[in-house]
């Protein structure tokens, strides 16, 4: 069965201008995303009153 493929991608660094190359498994990568997304929804219901993001009244 062999070892899982890695899945390279170019990333930008927080802070800087630069890209770096990160390699992970399909799993892992989806499991990036997942996490990604649920911390941007967290921070979105954070700003969910008035003056907020999302709100901006």
């Amino acid at each position: 069965m062999g070892e899982p493929k890695l899945i390279c991608e170019q990333v930008q660094q927080m802070g800087s201008h630069f890209r770096r190359k990160v390699c992970a498994t399909a799993e892992a990568w989806e499991a990036r995303r997942r996490k990604d997304a649920d911390q941007m929804q967290r921070m979105g219901d954070q700003g969910a009153g008035c003056g907020g993001v999302a709100n901006p009244c």
